[in-house]
């Protein structure tokens, strides 16, 4: 993917479309130097590495985005992933530059085609889990690297993701061990607080079967959309893995679909307490 010079105001804007793709944005003066004797290279590496976006802003241009990124000096290289600020290099050497491309680079592409990834509507404030040894975040946000583990005796797990708008929820895609992914997962729509014992008792909008080729590839799993439109947050009970052994392990869960911006929360909210409409 070639290297695109970016407007000023335009970067929340990329990095909301990139979902779950690296992106680096190149920050440089026309007047600088080191910038014009890294900018064939960082064009070589961006035809090296097809999955990522290579972005460059012109600082006297894109005043906004220098500002806010605290822009001191050029060339600067700020990395993104999920739409959150992940490294930063000054100055134009060529191997710390690929080494942290490297490091946060995915290979294949995983977004649902037509759907986005829900990621940066994820409110983390509200999120919670039940029953794991490791942060949730590290595989819903990757915030760092890292698995999401149930208790070593244990195989149920229980995360509630809770959004910062209402989204529609298409797909769901999870990367795991084949041996200790999860198998059978329960979903429960828009309820505040849900334990092991709501979780196994009560019927959920839906019970998701995943296969082991789900879990190598990361392969998005498609739900009945039509009872995923209007979703606040949704509950997840991870009832057992794929051999059936004493610990769940996930590598990344990923939500693909599309926000609702015109949706009136007030009103929405009104509605959290109604039963959850039968599977």
């Amino acid at each position: 993917m070639p290297v695109r010079e970016i407007a000023n105001d335009s970067l929340n804007g990329e990095l909301t479309s990139a979902g779950d793709k690296l992106v680096m944005v190149d920050f440089f003066a026309t007047w600088c130097g080191p910038c014009k004797n890294i900018a064939p290279h960082i064009e070589h590496l961006s035809s090296q590495y097809p999955n990522a976006v290579f972005l460059k802003a012109d600082v006297e241009k894109c005043t906004s985005e220098a500002a806010k990124y605290a822009i001191k000096a050029m060339p600067t290289f700020v990395f993104f992933q999920h739409g959150k600020e992940v490294a930063r290099l000054q100055g134009a050497s060529k191997d710390p530059i690929e080494q942290t491309i490297k490091k946060f680079y995915k290979d294949t592409p995983t977004k649902d085609a037509g759907y986005t990834d829900l990621k940066p509507f994820v409110e983390e404030k509200s999120c919670t889990a039940l029953n794991e040894i490791d942060k949730w975040q590290n595989a819903v946000l990757g915030n760092q690297p890292g698995m999401f583990r149930s208790d070593e005796d244990d195989p149920e797990l229980i995360l509630h993701v809770a959004f910062n708008q209402v989204v529609k929820i298409h797909s769901i895609a999870i990367e795991a061990p084949e041996e200790n992914g999860p198998k059978t997962v329960k979903l429960f729509v828009n309820r505040q607080a849900i334990d092991f014992n709501d979780a196994k008792s009560n019927e959920a909008v839906q019970t998701l079967e995943f296969e082991k080729k789900h879990l190598v590839d990361g392969s998005p799993v498609e739900l009945r959309f039509v009872k995923f439109q209007n979703v606040q947050s949704l509950s997840l009970f991870f009832a057992n893995n794929q051999s059936g052994s004493d610990q769940t392990i996930m590598k990344s869960i990923t939500f693909y679909g599309t926000p609702i911006a015109t949706t009136n929360m007030k009103d929405f909210k009104k509605a959290e307490g109604m039963p959850v409409a039968n599977a």
